[in-house]
Parts: C-alpha cells; sequence; structure tokens
C-alpha cells in the first residue's frame, strides 16, 4: 500500500450526520445540485481541517505544485510548517504529489485546509502550505465516460455505475446510517437513456428515491431528496472513485 493512501483514524460517519443538516429540499421534490444547497455559504477558517462539512464540495479546486515536481507535500494536522531535518510529530502519514487535485478551503496563516479523494476512494484531509497550490479550473461537463465505475463517499455510502444500451447508465446505490442501538440501510436502483449535463438527476420511480449527480474536476457530487433508504440514510456528498490497485 502507498504511502500517500494511508490514513489516519477518520471520523467517516460525520459526513453522514452532517447530511440532514445539509439538504434543505422538500422530501420527494426532485434534490438540488450539492452545489447550489452551499452557494454563497463557503467553508469558513478553522484551527482543525477533517474531512467533515460538505461545504468543501463548493471550495474551490487547486492542484498541488511543490517547489519541485518530484517533492511530496504532506498533510499537517495543524497550520505550522515542519522544521527541515526535525521530528515533525503533527506530518501526517498521507502526502500528496504535483498535479493531485483538491478542494482548498480559505487561507490562513500561510495555510489552506484541502480535501482529496485517495485511489482507495476515501476523503482524506489536513494543512498544507499555501505556496503548494495553483489554482485548477473544474470541469463540470458530465457525460458517460466520466461517470461510469465505482465511486465510495466514505465506508457507509457507495454508488456503482454502469453503461446501459447506446448512450445511457444504470446506477445502483448503497448506503447505511449506523445509530446506537441499530443499522439503517437504504438503496437505489435508476437508468437513464443518456447523460444530461452540467447536472444528472436519477430517479427510482415517480415519487421514490431520487439523486442529483453533477462533476467538479475528478469528484462527483451528489445531493438526494431524503427519499432513499431507512432514517439518516443519505446519498448526499463528495464521491471519489475507486481504482484498482
Amino acid at each position: 500500500m502507498n504511502a500517500r493512501d494511508r490514513l489516519p483514524a477518520a471520523l467517516l460517519g460525520l459526513l453522514t450526520a452532517l447530511a440532514p443538516l445539509a439538504c434543505r429540499a422538500e422530501t420527494g421534490t426532485v434534490p438540488k445540485p450539492l452545489s447550489l444547497e452551499w452557494a454563497g455559504d463557503p467553508p469558513k477558517i478553522e484551527d482543525r481541517c477533517e474531512a467533515a462539512d460538505l461545504r468543501y464540495a463548493t471550495a474551490p479546486l487547486f492542484r498541488i505544485a511543490p517547489a519541485r515536481p518530484g517533492d511530496r507535500v504532506y498533510l499537517l494536522a495543524r497550520k505550522e510548517a515542519c522544521a527541515a531535518g526535525a521530528r515533525c510529530p503533527h506530518r501526517q502519514r498521507s502526502y500528496l504529489v504535483a498535479g493531485d487535485a483538491v478542494f482548498g478551503g480559505p487561507a490562513d496563516r500561510g495555510f489552506r485546509c484541502v480535501y482529496y479523494g485517495s485511489r482507495r476512494g476515501e476523503l482524506i484531509a489536513g494543512f498544507v502550505p499555501a505556496q503548494s497550490l495553483a489554482p485548477l479550473a473544474p470541469q463540470t461537463a458530465l457525460d458517460r465516460a466520466f461517470l461510469l465505475g465505482n465511486w465510495r463517499r466514505d465506508a457507509a455510502s457507495r454508488i456503482a455505475i454502469r453503461a446501459a444500451g447506446a448512450a445511457g447508465i444504470a446506477a445502483s446505490g448503497e448506503g447505511h446510517w449506523k445509530g446506537v442501538a441499530s443499522v439503517n440501510v437504504g438503496e437505489f436502483h435508476a437508468t437513464a437513456d443518456a447523460v444530461s449535463s452540467p447536472v444528472l438527476v436519477l430517479r427510482e420511480g415517480s415519487d421514490g428515491c431520487a439523486v442529483a449527480l453533477e462533476r467538479r474536476g475528478p469528484y462527483l457530487l451528489a445531493n438526494d431528496n431524503e427519499r432513499c433508504g431507512g432514517h439518516n440514510v443519505r446519498f448526499v456528498g463528495i464521491y471519489i472513485r475507486q481504482t484498482a490497485r
């Protein structure tokens, strides 16, 4: 396993717990694209950087641009540079390399909190020096070639998209929410004859689960109408394509 895909312990359930607060669409309606849900409410300056804030779905995209192309840019637990050659307790094991695409929060004290999707389909976060980031114009056009594959938000939510027909897709979602005494599960199965851009809404029946998909660079954003499963089961958030290792 590459060190850049090894994560510190993450609170993966936080995204699920935040989802009911994030989605304001009325039950049964077509959900808004996630970017519109958070339009005008950007990430805030925080002293901690954890992958638990849905505002980052609309944060600016950056590419990693280290001083030297072969350098690693390690994620940091706090906004403090590591001294050269010295032990650095707040340096995380995960790192980024030139060209990696990240969501970036506001600059503060020379650092930004960034969210990055690993090849394992996990969202990781940490502070990086602002000088190691270059603005990246995100691709937003959806097409079938981009959508096809296995997408993962966290351990609680996955979406698989396969080709169907000449230009269509078939999507299946599986999710769960773990409470104190029970585990609630949810799923959806939907097809589309063609892929619309920049937003694709998948519907399971006329009044069932509906999921709105959109693209930001290499990431897939999803929002739902709160009718896709048991209590607190949501398909809301930033999804990362899982690739073979």
